[in-house]
């Protein structure tokens, strides 16, 4: 297995969570998932349990500040990333060409650095058209919801910043997502999340 395949390490391995949920049953369980760290938690463990059922062997995982983009001819069909706290991750797939990339946006807390969000999003746009795509559906994740103090501000930037490129015919769709861990599978454009479906 490469290093850019090895599965995520899960919280359930560091003994989070699991104390409370095997002594305290269900109730525990709900009132765990409704504080928005535990939720975190939660969601975690739930995708890195089935990433590794379902795609752990043929993902590439994308770094902080890092892009990557896939065809889906590739051996490694399925690219995404983890761990978006106060990170923002943003997705491009081309349907008609199958292709993918993946872009992971480190972003300060504090202060809204919005002109590297749009160098990030282009490189994102940019290493898709170098191996083939055209026109894109876009997502970006937690956006919305990430532990900042200016999510409606990025919210606002990205849905700015995607206008202008429907307009352009660079994009045809843009969807604002709320998972902090994904998976684009360029074979058929599926977004592989914590949540089944």
């Amino acid at each position: 297995m490469t290093p850019s395949t090895k599965p995520p390490r899960t919280l359930r391995s560091r003994g989070m969570a699991s104390h409370a949920t095997a002594e305290e049953g269900p109730r525990a369980v709900s009132a765990f998932a409704k504080c928005p760290e535990s939720s975190r938690i939660l969601e975690e463990m739930i995708f890195n349990d089935r990433f590794r059922e379902e795609y752990a062997g043929r993902t590439h995982l994308v770094g902080v500040n890092e892009v990557t983009a896939i065809k889906s001819s590739n051996p490694l069909p399925c690219v995404g990333t983890i761990s978006l706290t106060s990170c923002v991750g943003i997705a491009a797939y081309d349907p008609y060409n199958c292709v993918g990339s993946v872009g992971h946006i480190k972003l300060a807390s504090a202060t809204p650095d919005l002109e590297h969000v749009a160098r990030m999003l282009y490189r994102v746009i940019e290493a898709a058209n170098l191996i083939g795509g055209k026109t894109f559906v876009l997502y970006s994740f937690n956006g919305r919801t990430g532990g900042r103090v200016w999510n409606d501000a990025l919210a606002s930037f990205l849905e700015k910043e995607a206008d202008a490129l429907i307009s352009a015919g660079v994009v045809s769709r843009f969807e604002q997502r709320e998972e902090h861990h994904f998976v684009l599978d360029t074979r058929n454009g599926y977004i592989f999340t914590a949540k089944p479906g």
